[in-house]
């Protein structure tokens, strides 16, 4: 029987297929990532995920004895693999084996690209973790599920090169101001961190800690809303930057990090300027990079150059990042991320930083 690491926090990817050419290109690019394990065998892997259910499965179309139709006939029976997203690849399409997909299966021509391959994992396992939140209490359901479909409908635009609705955005985030005031800026800040876009995962971290921050300080219902609208949107130039770099491992190479450090200029390409709540949305997607010493980017401001509002959002966002649970690391505690910020201090405000600190940690 099939046991897994009690230690393993990483998402679990299950491969079905007798092609080893095909494992091995798949699990190459899955690995550092998700725990991958596999079968060539059909009645083998169906007793093994009945034990231990992945979080997805990425099952080959021409897989023996009879196909991914017949397995995917025999899963219909199991009744602890009827909400497991299945990833079926093939070069035929999908329309002889789509009257035994179940609710969350996909079909990904095969061969594709990296990022075609993460892109749809990813999607396949959020789709889990977005019907997990549905169990939740509205006050914390209502913000994630609300915010997460903003992302999706931003997500859309970027790629259609279409600005970004404020108005949705805004709407999602009063749900989130709701929240924090309620006092559940913990339980959202840990229960988002299941979910495997990390753009938005973060984005809505540091969305979540700008209303703490915002409400902590006195700010009026309009600058927090301000605030924490700017913080969901400040990093939506990086839905243009490949998953595979934003997902990277190891360190970045000279290359990767021009292209992540260009996701300011994209942002900026995808925020209107003719709606009411834009110039502080701006400020913050355009300096939360900025460094009072004149280190960041993009235009390497100093001092009295750096809004308030940017300011604020760049503890956020690093202490945000750093907090962060990613593939390839576990979430730093919060102390030990503050004493990162506390060394920077010629980079932040370290007026704004004990505020926070003190807010944070109250």
């Amino acid at each position: 029987m099939l046991k897994m690491p009690e230690t393993e926090s990483l998402p679990r990817v299950y491969l079905v297929g007798g092609d080893m050419t095909w494992n091995g290109e798949i699990t190459e690019t899955l690995d550092g990532r998700y725990v991958v394990w596999s079968s060539g065998d059909h009645v083998k892997a169906l007793d093994e995920m009945s034990s231990v259910p992945p979080d997805a499965v990425i099952l080959e179309e021409n897989m023996p004895p009879k196909g991914a139709s017949y397995f995917l006939g025999l899963r219909r029976g199991i009744e602890r693999l009827k909400n497991v997203p299945f990833i079926i690849t093939g070069e035929r399409g999908a329309k002889r084996i789509q009257a035994v997909f179940l609710e969350g299966d996909t079909y990904l021509s095969w061969p594709c690209t990296d990022q075609e391959l993460l892109s749809e994992v990813a999607k396949a396992i959020n789709t889990t973790v977005e019907r997990s939140w549905e169990k939740l209490p509205e006050i914390q359901r209502k913000p994630l599920k609300m915010t997460v479909e903003t992302y999706h409908n931003i997500s859309e635009a970027v790629a259609k090169g279409e600005p970004v609705d404020y108005a949705e955005a805004a709407e999602s985030c009063q749900a989130l101001v709701e929240a924090v005031q309620s006092n559940q800026h913990n339980a959202l800040l840990d229960l988002v961190q299941a979910h495997h876009s990390y753009t938005y995962v973060h984005s809505m971290r540091v969305a979540t800690l700008l209303t703490l921050f915002g409400n902590g300080i006195g700010m009026s219902e309009d600058e927090v809303l301000t605030l924490t609208t700017g913080g969901l949107l400040h990093d939506i130039g990086k839905l243009l930057v490949p998953v595979e770099i934003l997902e990277k491992p190891g360190k970045l190479d000279e290359d990767e990090w021009l292209q992540v450090k260009k996701h300011v200029e994209h942002s900026m390409d995808f925020l209107p300027q003719n709606q009411d709540m834009a110039k502080g949305i701006r400020i913050i997607a355009e300096q939360h990079h900025e460094k009072l010493d004149g280190t960041g980017y993009p235009k390497g401001l100093r001092n009295g150059e750096v809004n308030t509002l940017a300011r604020m959002a760049a503890i956020a966002d690093i202490f945000g990042a750093l907090t962060d649970k990613r593939s390839y690391k576990p979430p730093m505690e919060p102390e030990k991320a503050f004493g990162i910020l506390e060394d920077m201090s010629s980079a932040i405000d370290r007026r704004m930083l004990k505020v926070f600190q003190s807010i944070f940690m109250a």
